[in-house]
């Protein structure tokens, strides 16, 4: 047997126990606790969603607000950003079981590996039945992607990818498996206005040729064109060679183009009812007719270079109707149809084994096993909780089925991962349940007292809770306690009750930290955004402020409140719309004055009020350029200076954050480092020296004392939206849209600061440093004068030699990611010598015999510690001093001559001896004077003296 084949046969015996597994009397993973499933989603929630994320993105007409965005990202990308200012450690929180949002799937035939690229825009790699998937590109974000191929390239695979993102040209490829991307050129027009709807790769003479289904704009007509783009440079670039002008063909909605994913022979298009194919004359070649039914169209099919079969459908209103074509698109019959929409580009595919099983994604999975007549439902997208290994999740983004030579291996992507079947989706294995850690977050909050307790609002996910149990030495499992959207986690008792929103109520959980019971209150009155806003109430843990809406008309506040069995509802007075369409966007308390109260509305109007919101006055200080398109998304209010507080919002025509000093009578930008984005949400740490920011476009931090703010990318953040930031203990935890919950802990310029062992010695002495410095030093440089070695780049050095007698300095500096700092202690080590011989001994040349004492005094030597006195001979008299001044004590009856010398001590040792000076002890009892014949005897005199005179 072929070895290769013998791999796949093994490789696909792994997919089929893995799915075993997967059945629901066996569970790999522990068992979460049940989910209470919300029904109710339908295309009016998915319009108010969109309406409610258009006006967070307000911009002056004509600014494209995606293009700033992707333009930070793609600079940031290309530029190498080295971490300063305000630096730290990234660490990742979770969720690691709940998956978010995956749009396709791309097997590896050769090594069996998968790719899996996610809403957050990355690419994931891994072995389905290990659950070792690991994000290749959290570095660069690519959103909206659609398309990915890996193909031979110039400098070995070429990785290419499409995004139906505007404002961009959009097509990128990697040469070195997505460390670095590259845009195509080309696609100027695309990216001016305009997006890749479709993008399909065939072989040409056994080169890849790449073709792009767009939609744009024409400034010359001044109308919409659908235009095909092909690629023959591997998409370094693209030129136009159809174009469809929308007053004669329609809508993009009506156009689609397919090649199958291993034929690769030709690109065939749908252009409303007209089916053909790109010929070798770049023009599309018609071959056949569908019936003239018009709506959003998908095209898919089956080739195997023996049989074709192509299917269509053209979606109105919720009603996907089917077409196929079994004689290659020459003659279209009507089949049959499924009351949904296709969720995505990506939601129709056709089996790689069989032309007549055909699979359609919309809320809910389909697939028809006679050619699209008739339809099964996998399964209720409800079904999912409590089934989740088995079960698909709700929204279907993508099908993608694989040949593996005889059989199937088909990958199905939902709101909640990515699935698996081998047995065209009679049965269905979850994938993602470990490490495929793409989890949507509108909002996250975390128990003060017990900070492994972490609430979670998500997208399509539900309110989630971390499992009880966890430490957080690795990263958090969740449970999803009830299903559905919810943002705005709010609690006024650090976290042990929690309050949250859902689009079309509001939740509140009496025992947030282990309990499931909760109550929930439906929104009354209308003109509610999607997601509105919460504030707790500093006074009541059971109460919370809701941002309406009103049950008359204009923007009120509701307050909501728990008496221990039900909600109860009371409307405020005060209308925040002006009179016009403005809403309620923000609210928040003064921490250390909670009778303070502010409101941000989303056309830029800011509100206070004194009296706990009983009246408000509306700031006149807050206006400048740009501010009438600010969309207010966060304010953050000083617990330290009331007086101060930060405004966060669109900054796409406006500054991103505002400061006022005086309680918001006036405000001023605060944007010193900060791209113009949408601040989602602000947050001040303990000591309010930093201010940290959740934006679109990434994770940022102020240094309030400068007024800079830091880019945190580059202190390793994911290239991700972060929706939400909160202060934890000693870190800032961020909620981003796409890869889940993580913590920066923030890490300050280091302190330099060292001992040594000893700081004083003798020439030839080993001193050991040790450095003692503060806030974590990545880095260290030590320099020591008079010392072997001169440097050093270890913390702790090795011992350093002294040799030569002096006093020497010693410098460290150390640094890390947010600056550096240098100590110099001068005269630090002291190298002593043996000391030099006394130069001067300071002492009378005679004494008479009835002195009994003489003074001596030396100058001394230099780094003596004490001195040793001599003198010769010993029986002349003792000297009893290690001073450098001395008292000679005579021998009684000493007389004659002796000798006087001095040596100097310290730690080295003691010195030579001086110079011996003489001192004379003479008789002195009145005896003739210079009598030289008078002979005295003995001499020194003991006893008794003897004298005899010279004959007469």
């Amino acid at each position: 047997m072929n070895k290769k084949h013998l791999s796949l046969l093994i490789l696909l015996a792994g997919f089929a126990l893995l799915l075993v597994f997967f059945a629901p009397e066996h569970y790999l993973f522990p068992r979460p606790v049940d989910t209470f499933v919300v029904h109710g989603e339908d295309a009016t929630h998915f319009q108010k969603k969109e309406e409610w994320w258009l006006a967070m993105h307000r911009a002056a007409p004509g600014v494209q607000w995606k293009g700033m965005d992707r333009k930070v990202r793609y600079d940031r990308h290309k530029t190498a950003i080295s971490a300063k200012g305000i630096t730290g450690d990234w660490s990742e929180v979770g969720s690691n079981n709940l998956s978010g949002r995956t749009h396709l799937a791309d097997y590896d035939r050769e090594t069996g590996y998968v790719y899996l690229i996610s809403s957050g825009g990355n690419i994931w790699k891994g072995f389905p039945e290990n659950n070792d998937w690991y994000c290749i590109n959290d570095h660069f974000q690519i959103t909206g992607v659609h398309f990915f191929r890996r193909i031979p390239g110039p400098a070995g695979i070429r990785w290419v990818v499409a995004t139906s993102d505007w404002d961009i040209q959009g097509v990128l490829y990697s040469d070195d498996q997505g460390v670095t991307w590259n845009y195509t050129s080309g696609l100027e027009n695309t990216a001016e206005w305009g997006t890749v709807r479709r993008v399909a790769l065939i072989i040409q003479n056994n080169f890849p040729v790449f073709y792009a289904l767009t939609m744009e704009w024409d400034y010359s007509a001044w109308n919409k064109i659908v235009c095909i783009y092909k690629s023959t440079d591997l998409c370094v670039s693209f030129q136009k060679i159809v174009e469809y002008p929308e007053p004669l063909f329609g809508t993009e909605a009506e156009f689609d183009i397919w090649a199958d994913y291993d034929r690769q022979d030709k690109v065939f298009v749908l252009e409303n009812e007209n089916f053909g194919f790109v010929d070798s004359q770049d023009q599309v070649t018609q071959i056949g007719s569908l019936p003239d039914v018009s709506g959003d169209t998908r095209l898919a099919g089956f080739d195997n270079g023996v049989q074709q079969k192509f299917y269509a459908s053209k979606t109105t209103n919720t009603i996907s109707q089917f077409f196929a074509s079994a004689d290659g698109g020459i003659t279209w019959n009507q089949r049959g149809t499924v009351a949904e929409r296709p969720f995505q580009m990506n939601s129709l595919a056709v089996s790689v084994i069989d032309p007549d099983i055909v699979y359609f994604g919309g809320v809910n999975a389909y697939k028809s096993m006679n050619g699209a007549v008739g339809w099964t439902k996998i399964n209720e997208w409800w079904e999912y909780y409590g089934e989740e290994e088995t079960k698909l999740h709700a929204d279907i983004p993508g099908i993608n089925p694989f040949s593996t030579g005889e059989t199937e291996l088909l990958f199905i992507n939902t709101d909640g991962g990515t699935y698996m079947s081998t047995d065209q989706m009679a049965s269905v294995g979850n994938i993602s349940m470990q490490n495929l850690r793409v989890s949507q977050y509108y909002s996250t909050y975390t128990y003060k007292n017990n900070t492994n307790v972490i609430y979670g609002g998500s997208q399509d996910q539900g309110y989630q809770r971390t499992v009880s149990g966890q430490t957080g030495e690795e990263v958090y499992d969740f449970d999803q306690l009830i299903s559905g959207d919810y943002g705005h986690i709010v609690s006024g008792d650090d976290g042990a009750s929690t309050w949250s929103v859902y689009p079309g109520f509001a939740m509140y959980y009496p025992s947030a930290v282990s309990g499931t019971s909760r109550k929930t209150w439906d929104f009354i009155g209308e003109n509610f955004y999607w997601m509105p806003q919460l504030m707790s109430d500093p006074y009541d843990p059971a109460g919370c402020f809701l941002a309406g809406g009103s049950t008359t008309s204009g923007s009120r506040i509701y307050y909501l409140h728990y008496d221990g069995s039900s909600i109860t509802h009371s409307e405020g007075e005060f209308d925040f719309s002006e009179g016009g369409d403005a809403r309620i966007t923000a609210m928040a308390f003064s921490p250390s004055i909670p009778q303070r109260r502010y409101v941000l509305t989303s056309l830029g109007s800011f509100f206070s009020s004194l009296d706990e919101g009983s009246t408000w006055q509306k700031s006149q200080g807050f206006s400048g350029p740009g501010t009438h398109y600010f969309y207010g998304a966060a304010i953050a209010v000083s617990a330290i200076n009331p007086d101060m507080l930060f405004l966060g919002g669109s900054g796409y025509s406006s500054s991103p954050v505002f400061v006022s000093y005086d309680n918001g009578a006036s405000f001023t930008p605060f944007i010193n480092g900060l791209p113009g984005t949408l601040v989602f949400d602000l947050a001040l740490n303990e000591d309010e020296t930093i201010l940290f920011a959740a934006a679109e476009t990434g994770a940022y931090a102020c240094d309030l004392a400068s007024g800079v703010w830091y880019d945190l990318y580059a202190s390793g953040a994911p290239d991700q939206a972060y929706f939400s930031v909160e202060w934890v203990n000693n870190f800032a935890r961020f909620g981003s849209y796409g890869r889940g919950i993580w913590d920066f802990t923030p890490i300050s310029a280091p302190s330099a600061g060292f001992i040594a062992g000893q700081t004083v010695g003798c020439e030839g002495m080993e001193v050991l440093f040790q450095d003692i410095s503060s806030n974590n030093p990545q880095q260290w440089l030590w320099e020591f004068e008079g010392g072997i070695p001169e440097t050093s780049t270890l913390q702790n050095p090795p011992p350093v030699i002294y040799g030569n007698k002096g006093s020497f300095s010693v410098s460290l500096t150390v640094s890390n990611q947010s600056g550096s700092n240098t100590n110099i202690k001068e005269d630090y080590i002291h190298v002593l010598a043996m000391p030099e011989p006394p130069q001067l001994i300071m002492a009378p040349d005679s004494v008479k015999l009835t002195d009994m004492t003489t003074d001596l005094y030396t100058e001394g030597s230099p780094d003596a510690l004490g001195y040793q006195w001599l003198i010769t001979p010993a029986e002349a008299g003792t000297i009893d001093s290690d001073e450098m001044y001395a008292v000679l004590v005579w021998s009684d009856g000493f007389l004659g001559e002796a000798e006087i010398s001095v040596s100097a001590y310290n730690q080295c040792g003691q010195g030579d001896y001086s110079t011996p000076i003489t001192i004379t002890r003479y008789l002195n009892v009145g005896l003739v004077d210079n009598n030289s014949e008078i002979n005295l005897f003995p001499n020194p005199v003991k006893e008794f003296l003897n004298y005899k005179f010279p004959p007469r």
